[in-house]
């Protein structure tokens, strides 16, 4: 059986060290709180610096090519994603079937770091279960990633806290995110077809103002007609299309870029003045 060291500290504030022989760090987590002591370090006394070692190596090959990108794009490239509503119902009802179940706070953050949970790392739970184990709730711990909880989600957790309801607040938001990603998928299908039509009009019209138009423009030219103004700002326009399409596409690349790095920071600027 594998063993465990731990660190621990008591009621009064005293420090205590051990070894444990449990079949995984959730039992060594159970049997630590069991003994009326609050855990703050349980790793694997054998083989885990090993396999820490087989781990630098292969982390630093994954981060040494975001050191090359600008300090804004690496930034933007570190971002937690944000989860989607179904993601999040799924994280919520995993956490209160293991509240439910009976379990510590921290020891259900620890389990839900070993749950498959699509859209949201293990490295959340952890960073939750550290946070709860150095005294913080569960709501204070969610505010410092607002990426993936939202100001009405840490709410309903304070207020599920504060009403000790923690287990039935968090299946009503799992029940909510689970109708509204049914509600989300539905307008998303029927979006499909009105949205491939409008692709399809956009390139038309791109082929005819890049290419056809210049075609029937060249009728014209050894004809000294006066072209309608209607028809000669079609001209210019196709002019511009085909000459500067690649500056057009430019732009819209980069506005979607400076929109997506500017709006993380303004929703951070908006927590902050919340919380004051």
């Amino acid at each position: 059986m594998p063993q465990f060291s731990f660190k621990a500290r008591r009621r009064t504030g005293e420090v205590v060290e051990g070894m444990l022989d449990v079949a995984d760090r959730s039992a060594a987590l159970i049997q630590i709180e069991r003994q009326g002591l609050f855990p703050v370090a349980v790793d694997a006394a054998k083989g885990g610096a090993m396999a820490a070692a087989m781990e630098r190596p292969s982390s630093r090959a994954k981060t040494d090519w975001k050191t090359l990108l600008p300090p804004t794009l690496r930034a933007a490239l570190s971002q937690k994603r944000k989860p989607k509503l179904q993601e999040l119902s799924t994280f919520t009802q995993q956490l209160a079937n293991l509240l439910n179940s009976g379990m510590p706070l921290t020891v259900a953050l620890n389990s839900m770091t070993h749950l498959e949970s699509r859209g949201i790392s293990a490295d959340v739970s952890r960073d939750l279960r550290q946070d709860v184990m150095e005294g913080h709730s569960l709501s204070d711990s969610m505010t410092k990633q607002p990426r993936i909880f939202s100001d009405l989600y840490v709410n309903m957790v304070r207020a599920g806290e504060s009403s000790g309801a923690l287990v039935e607040v968090l299946r009503r938001m799992a029940d909510h995110f689970e109708r509204f990603a049914q509600v989300q998928a539905k307008f998303t299908s029927a979006l499909i077809y009105p949205a491939f039509v409008a692709v399809v009009g956009i390139c038309i019209m791109f082929f005819f103002m890049t290419y056809m138009l210049p075609k029937f423009m060249s009728i014209f030219q050894g004809m000294n007609v006066q072209l309608p103004f209607i028809t000669q700002v079609l001209v210019n326009i196709s002019h511009m299309f085909a000459s500067y399409w690649w500056l057009m596409l430019a732009t819209i690349f980069v506005g979607f870029i400076l929109f997506n790095a500017s709006s993380p920071p303004k929703k951070a600027a908006a927590n902050s003045t919340n919380g004051k």
